[in-house]
């Protein structure tokens, strides 16, 4: 069964000084091109100087202009940040200024050359991350930190979303 294309969500009413920026994290080392295990959305108004950080699922199916329905985790591997941008639009309603697509190892570098992350970690995930995830706060390296960032705990994309969030505002 082929999924129908959806109209492109038009009908959001956003503040013309709105400012939207894609954070996307890549599944690949550089200087490969992957998918995005994070998508997140950084929509700030300058002058009011007032930020929201809004998680997008990579699974999310949508239209890709030009590509059909996917995954939005898709965008960026089949046509960079460009369709990752028009993807983001055409879905979502909001249109991004710019973005920013950060690969594994890079992200794991900048948390190592900041001395790592003191992250508060919110719910024991025992067998994981080399088994030292519980509840407390754990000074991250990167690649832990990495690996905390990419986590699927069963089925829980929301609490994966929470996390990348944390660690966004952590660096």
């Amino acid at each position: 069964m082929v999924t129908a294309i959806p109209a492109p969500f038009v009908d959001l009413d956003v503040a013309e000084e709105l400012r939207v920026v894609v954070l996307a994290g890549l599944d690949r080392p550089e200087p490969y091109s992957g998918r995005t295990d994070a998508i997140l959305l950084l929509i700030y108004h300058p002058r009011l100087a007032k930020a929201a950080l809004v998680s997008v699922p990579p699974d999310l199916v949508g239209y890709l202009p030009g590509y059909g329905m996917q995954r939005l985790s898709s965008a960026y591997a089949v046509g960079g940040g460009r369709l990752l941008a028009q993807a983001i639009e055409y879905n979502l309603g909001l249109k991004p200024d710019a973005w920013m697509v950060v690969n594994v190892n890079v992200f794991a570098d900048l948390v190592d050359q900041l001395g790592g992350l003191r992250v508060s970690v919110l719910q024991n995930l025992p067998g994981v991350c080399g088994n030292v995830l519980y509840i407390g706060d754990i000074l991250m390296d990167g690649n832990l930190a990495l690996c905390y960032a990419r986590l699927r705990y069963g089925s829980d994309e929301a609490a994966r979303g929470l996390r990348q969030q944390q660690l966004f505002q952590l660096v």
